[in-house]
C-alpha cells in the first residue's frame, strides 16, 4: 500500500504519493508457530509459583524528632542587651540665625542628627536653600521627619532629645514611652542639654561620654 500525504490546494486537497516508501521492505509478522514457540520458551508463572514469591517487607521509616520549642527570652535576659542610643536635636527654621548656627555647630562635633518637622513653605527647594548656608561645608546629619516630634512629643524648639532604648512595635500608640528617652526643651547649647540629661537620669552618664568628649574636642 502506498504511503500518502495530504497538501492543501485552493479549490480542495490533493494526494501526493512517497515514491521512498514504496521501496520499503513489508512487516514480517510472526506466524502460530513462532508465537507458540516463544510462549514455550518463556511461560507464564503459575498460581503456585505466584504464591510461593516472598512479599517483600515495607520500609520502616524512624519518626522525625518532634521540634523543640524556641523559648521566649526572659525579661532579665533582654534587660542585658546593650541599648542603641541616638541623640536628635529638633529644631525649626523660624529660630534665631544665632541660635541654628550654634546647634549646627554642636550637631557637627558631637554626631547628633538635626530634625525638622516638615518643608518650608511646602517646598523641597526652599527648605535645601535655608538649610544649605546653616550647614555650609561641614558634615552634619539632619532629616524631614514630623512623626519623630509626635513619637517623642516635642511642642519646643530646640529640644534635645537622648533615645536609649528603640520602642517595641505598636500600632495604637505612636508614642515613644517615657523610659525609652530622655528630652530637654529651651535655647540652650547641647553641652548644657547633656549635663541636663546626666542630672535627670544619672544611670545614663556612660552613654553620654562619646558625645561629651567630642563636644570638648
Amino acid at each position: 500500500m502506498a504511503a500518502t500525504k495530504l497538501s492543501r490546494r485552493a479549490g480542495g486537497f490533493s494526494l501526493l504519493l512517497l515514491p521512498g516508501l514504496l521501496q520499503a521492505d513489508p512487516v514480517a509478522w510472526p506466524d502460530l508457530a513462532a508465537r507458540a514457540a516463544a510462549q514455550a520458551a518463556h511461560p507464564w508463572p503459575t498460581a503456585a509459583q505466584l504464591a510461593a514469591q516472598p512479599v517483600p517487607a515495607f520500609p520502616t521509616v524512624a519518626a522525625a524528632p518532634a521540634p523543640r520549642p524556641v523559648p521566649w527570652p526572659h525579661p532579665a535576659s533582654r534587660a542585658r542587651v546593650p541599648a542603641t542610643t541616638t541623640l536628635h536635636i529638633f529644631i525649626t527654621l523660624a529660630m534665631p540665625a544665632a541660635s541654628l548656627a550654634a546647634l549646627v555647630d554642636d550637631a557637627a562635633r558631637s554626631g547628633a542628627t538635626l530634625v525638622l518637622r516638615g518643608l518650608k513653605a511646602h517646598s523641597l527647594r526652599t527648605t535645601l536653600a535655608a538649610v544649605a548656608p546653616l550647614i555650609g561645608t561641614r558634615q552634619v546629619a539632619w532629616t524631614l521627619d514630623p512623626e519623630a516630634f509626635t513619637r517623642f512629643d516635642i511642642t519646643h524648639a530646640p529640644s534635645f532629645v537622648l533615645s536609649y532604648a528603640a520602642p517595641p512595635d505598636r500600632c495604637s500608640d505612636p508614642r515613644a514611652p517615657p523610659q525609652d528617652y530622655v528630652r530637654i526643651a529651651g535655647d540652650v547649647s547641647l553641652a548644657y542639654a547633656l549635663r541636663a540629661i546626666a542630672q535627670q537620669r544619672p544611670a545614663l552618664a556612660p552613654l553620654l561620654d562619646g558625645y561629651q568628649q567630642k563636644l570638648a574636642q
